[in-house]
């Protein structure tokens, strides 16, 4: 019996620690979400989803990534819940794009009100990242700008 011990007791950290984690982009197939001139919100939400599972199915205590659509489907309100319930995920994370003006920006990161302190921690610990990554974005997004006007310049 006590062999039994030794063998179990390894395991408990990572049962422990372990994450399952549904990716939710919302909107999809005839639902455009927000729409923008070249790309609309179901699009992007997509595109953020697709990158995320990629890091995600990386991080060693997150053992399961599930998305409730994969391509550009309509997927209801209440089969995304269900998807998400049925096969018991511990985080459930929408993804969605607010449309621009002129007296709205920025990032939201929301988290259920009556849920638990690790629901507001993750909530806390997630919102700066996505602040600073955006900010790569944007840097990355103009560095790339100015090298095409540079180009375009060159070859004129």
């Amino acid at each position: 019996m006590n062999r039994y011990i030794f063998i179990f007791i390894p395991l408990l950290p990572i049962l422990i620690l372990s994450w399952t984690i549904c990716l939710d982009p919302g909107h999809g197939g005839s639902d455009p979400g927000a729409t923008g001139t070249y790309y609309d919100e179901k699009d992007a939400n997509l595109d953020v989803a697709n990158a995320a599972r990629i890091y995600m199915v990386q991080v060693p205590t997150i053992t399961n990534v599930g998305m409730t659509r994969e391509s550009d489907v309509y997927v209801s309100l209440e089969d995304r819940v269900n998807y998400a319930n049925s096969n018991n995920f511990d985080r459930f994370i929408s993804i969605h794009h607010n449309a621009y003006n002129a007296t709205v920006q920025g990032t939201e990161t929301y988290c259920y009100t009556y849920g638990s302190a690790n629901s507001f921690a993750l909530r806390d610990s997630t919102h700066p990242e996505l602040v600073k990554g955006q900010r790569q974005l944007i840097t990355m997004f103009f560095i790339t700008l100015i090298c095409l006007l540079y180009l375009v310049r060159l070859l004129s």
